[in-house]
């Protein structure tokens, strides 16, 4: 608790906040949640923000986050049809948030909502589901559950790649 406390909020501003279930305050039905969030944008992150439990872990997962990125970033590039640097140098690759979120249980299961349908605002979206699964997307058939599979993680395109995509393809 004395971690938690350390980095709690309700903004998802810069550096590290904790965050525990959401909607308590204000709704009818909680989500019931407690999330991790670490922005590592291109301004400076105070690295001792990052609670010393998950520190390296997480100093890990941005090296390597941001070499699959740069992959991904020149694939998606070329599958549009542009220079394999394209993205990368229009700053895409510059913020990085990692999202953790654990469920506990929940004496009120019938009183809480999972997350509500949304999009990615970002750019990708990499995740690793664990064994449980729950995550879907929305296709043409409607919401279709993603089989967790082990080891492999979901790159979701996020919001700035389709809107762009879809603007610079409607003006041609």
């Amino acid at each position: 608790m004395e971690i938690k406390e350390r980095v709690y909020g309700r903004s998802t501003g810069t550096g590290v906040t904790f965050m525990p279930s959401l909607g308590l305050d204000n709704l009818k039905a909680a989500s019931w949640r407690d999330s991790l969030q670490v922005r590592l944008d291109p301004t400076v992150l105070d690295y001792s923000q990052i609670p010393e439990v998950c520190r390296d872990q997480l100093m890990e997962w941005d090296r390597d986050i941001q070499r699959l990125g740069e992959v991904l970033m020149g694939l998606l590039s070329e599958g549009l049809g542009l220079n394999s640097e394209s993205l990368k140098d229009m700053c895409c690759l510059k913020r990085r948030v990692i999202l953790g979120q654990y469920y506990p249980y929940c004496p009120q299961p019938d009183l809480t909502v999972w997350n509500a349908t949304h999009t990615d605002p970002g750019v990708l979206t990499v995740l690793q589901q664990d064994h449980i699964g729950g995550l879907q997307v929305k296709c043409s058939e409607g919401w279709v559950d993603l089989k967790p599979t082990l080891g492999a993680l979901v790159i979701n395109i996020g919001d700035l790649i389709r809107v762009n995509f879809i603007f610079n393809a409607t003006a041609y």
